[in-house]
């Protein structure tokens, strides 16, 4: 082996990994995160979501999300209003403590900034919405069992 070939393979072995990119009809280019244990390999991506930009994670395969994370996706999609409806009694809760008001605007107020779902089966889906909070700057992560809100945990 000569110098330059010995060199770059040295330096190859610091050399980040490229992760494996998936092109997705729904969701757009996704990117796969593996791990040793199954439950824990992950896609990520910036997609839109009811006309806004938002990161979606959710715990997948090197074979994209299935058909069944892609109708899920689509129907929180199409019930976002009422969803956000049944979040705002919550929110409002927790704010108090905050001694900020009572939420008048929910778009205006909060931004989405991340959705998490888990890998769809047959029983109740458990997953994740994380907001910013603009009049505290902070987060405000919801845990939802299918559509209705288990917990609120406000943070940053």
């Amino acid at each position: 082996m000569n110098p330059t070939s010995f060199t770059m393979a040295f330096f190859g072995l610091f050399r980040k990994k490229q992760r494996p990119v998936i092109e997705d009809a729904l969701f757009g280019t996704m990117t796969f995160f593996d791990a040793r244990q199954p439950g824990d390999r992950y896609l990520e991506c910036r997609t839109r979501f009811a006309g806004r930009p938002v990161e979606v994670t959710m715990e997948a395969g090197p074979d994209g999300p299935s058909e069944a994370q892609r109708a899920f996706f689509r129907s929180l999609e199409a019930g976002y209003d009422s969803l956000k409806a049944k979040l705002i009694p919550l929110l409002d809760e927790q704010l108090a403590d905050w001694e900020a008001g009572p939420i008048r605007d929910f778009d205006r107020e909060l931004e989405l900034e991340t959705i998490t779902l888990p890998a769809v089966s047959d029983g109740p889906v458990q997953w994740s919405l994380c907001y910013v909070v603009r009049s505290i700057h902070h987060w405000a992560t919801f845990e939802l069992t299918d559509g209705t809100p288990d917990s609120l945990l406000i943070d940053g």
